[in-house]
């Protein structure tokens, strides 16, 4: 929706407050070594998808299965840094968990106090997952026919720098040249590299940060993050193209001491990173993640998310608000929760409210061995009962050494009257053999 002079005047003075303050008392060893720099997650730059091809609800082009709903190849939420487990969340704050899944805390290896602005720190890596999919489904005469492909749902290359209290990140991600709903693109529908993330931040006081360019998101990465198996599965908000990742814009977050979370806002164009302004008006993001029992130790996982998106799409200016609450356990070795998110203007179609439901659990039950489940429902319409579409997906995997994974999951999909209608070909089962890879190392350059 349009923001008035007056509230875009405000934050401009604050973001110029925020970047004239007095340099600040330099932190110990310890505290420079884990200062927090968000790097996401979902996620993201996911949530992999089909790239735009995450955007499946929008393709209505059946591949040579039928196929009209193919998640997007390349386009996804970021993932956890290979200091984790691969498909777990690290520990520690709401930052770090959101840092972890957009590739790795830049600030990794930060420099003793004495070199604190003498030395930068820069930390490249790469993250990519490849599958295999058997899709099972009903053709026009009601028999059973079968599809199968290999695919790659994410292709990721980032960098990131920090120096003293100023940092940046570039992160690049491979998608289909056609785009969704498209048959012919770049040299015949290829892979080619786009810009997921370019931003320039600067964090004062170790706890308030403000970020502009091509950021990412808040309430998106951190639900991939919540979820921490993106290569298996993207979260609701990102497998119906609900909330974007990343876009155009900046993002201001204050990290709550004591690990009790982390509250932001973002004003951003509104249309995503992968499509350019088409109004106005301006989309405006309110987020919190709040630990209320971070004093106890045994209790601090348990997470309230919360969030609101006041905002529009398109030539005409459509609604597009949302409204997301969550409760979550978000720990390394076992997680779930549940969530709800009002949809308020739905592709381009600003009257059509609806309502999007999921849930998830993952674990670790022995050193290496992960297994998750995720059930999402969304009811797009409130006015038809039967536009409603529900997804299922259970997996297994094992983690090697942290830079490798492989996973075995299986999905169903299933549709009301008027979305089968709306969406042919969209219902069926699907298994899938998914490999993950991941690498990141930070290294420090002296100015001296």
């Amino acid at each position: 929706m349009s923001q008035t002079p007056i509230a875009w005047s405000l934050a401009l003075a604050l973001g110029l407050a925020l970047v004239a303050a007095p340099a600040h008392a330099q932190p110990d060893a310890e505290d420079a070594s884990t200062e927090g720099a968000r790097v996401e997650g979902d996620e993201a730059i996911d949530e992999g998808d089909p790239d735009d091809p995450d955007d499946v609800l929008e393709d209505d082009v059946a591949d040579e299965a039928g196929d009209p709903l193919e998640e997007d190849a390349l386009e996804a939420e970021p993932a956890p840094t290979v200091a984790a487990p691969v498909g777990a969340p690290p520990t520690g704050t709401a930052v770090d968990r959101r840092e972890a899944e957009a590739g790795g805390r830049d600030e990794a290896s930060a420099p003793a106090d004495d070199a604190y602005w003498e030395t930068m720190v820069f930390e490249p890596g790469f993250q990519a997952f490849g599958e295999y999919g058997l899709d099972l489904f009903e053709d026009s005469s009601g028999s059973t026919d079968w599809f199968h492909r290999f695919d790659v749902p994410r292709v990721w290359l980032w960098t990131g720098w920090r120096l003293g209290d100023v940092r940046a990140r570039l992160l690049f991600e491979g998608t289909r040249a056609g785009g969704a709903g498209s048959l012919v693109g770049v040299g015949g529908d290829s892979i080619v590299v786009r810009f997921r993330e370019a931003w320039v931040g600067y964090r004062a006081w170790d706890m308030l940060e403000l970020r502009v360019g091509l950021v990412p998101t808040l309430t998106a990465p951190t639900m991939t993050a919540a979820w921490g198996l993106r290569p298996v599965a993207q979260t609701a908000v990102r497998r119906f193209e609900v909330m974007q990742p990343a876009d155009l814009g900046a993002t201001l977050t204050f990290t709550i001491p004591d690990g009790f979370g982390v509250v932001g806002a973002g004003a951003y164009n509104g249309e995503g990173y992968r499509s350019r302004e088409l109004n106005r008006g301006k989309n405006t993001e309110l987020f919190a993640e709040i630990h209320p029992l971070a004093f106890v130790e045994a209790l601090a996982p348990l997470a309230v998310i919360a969030s609101f998106q006041l905002g529009s799409t398109g030539t005409g200016l459509a609604r597009s608000d949302r409204l997301l609450g969550s409760l979550a356990w978000i720990h390394p070795r076992i997680a779930g929760g549940l969530g709800a998110t009002w949809v308020m203007g739905y592709e381009d179609r600003g009257a059509q409210e609806g309502v999007l439901l999921e849930g998830w659990a993952r674990g670790e039950p022995v050193e290496g061995l992960l297994v998750g489940a995720r059930f999402q429902h969304f009811l797009r319409d409130f006015d038809q009962d039967s536009d409603a579409l529900t997804e299922l997906t259970a997996t297994v995997g094992y983690r090697v050494h942290g830079v490798a994974a492989a996973f075995l999951a299986v999905d169903g999909r299933f549709a009301g009257d008027a979305a089968a209608s709306a969406l042919p070909g969209y219902e069926r089962w699907r298994i899938r053999v998914v490999l993950e890879g991941r690498f990141s190392h930070p290294f420090e350059v002296s100015l001296r």
